[in-house]
């Protein structure tokens, strides 16, 4: 009886050895998933950058920032599967709920300015004032830790 029960503890404390060392390494630290993320956000602020080096004016025309968006709507789409793809941490949960919303809304209103004139025209009577979507992806990256994406 004692070498059962000796065995039984053997086994339960290998299995909660190798589950609690597969738990510690299945998600990555919050620093090691923002190290991750930092690379693809500069990569789309690069490609958004290049995007509006064919503006020739001050403030873009229907038909500039139109082509805007065609081309860098389906980047930001990319650029945002890869991060929603990378294994979250745990412990800035409800950050990430509200960064992931914000870049599916951002995402969505990229491409819907990619293929309606009339979203884009509505941004152009905006003026400077930035879009609220815009505001709130940025307040989101803020919020969880990851400033260099508000580039």
């Amino acid at each position: 009886m004692h070498k059962q029960h000796a065995v039984r503890f053997a086994v339960t404390v290998a299995l909660g050895c190798t589950a609690i060392v597969a738990c510690s390494e299945s998600k990555p630290t919050a620093a090691a998933w923002r190290a991750k993320v930092v690379p693809i956000c500069t990569q789309m602020i690069a490609d958004r950058n290049a995007g509006t080096v064919g503006f020739t004016t001050a403030v873009p025309t229907v038909e500039q920032l139109s082509a805007f968006y065609v081309g860098f709507a389906p980047q930001f789409a990319a650029a945002a599967k890869k991060i929603e793809a990378l294994t979250r941490p745990s412990g800035i949960d409800s950050e990430l709920k509200t960064l992931f919303a914000a870049l599916d809304a951002a995402v969505a209103d990229a491409e819907q300015s990619a293929k309606d004139p009339a979203a884009v025209q509505a941004e152009i009577d905006g003026g400077e004032q930035t879009k609220p979507v815009v505001l709130a992806l940025q307040a989101a990256t803020t919020a969880a830790g990851l400033p260099e994406c508000n580039g």
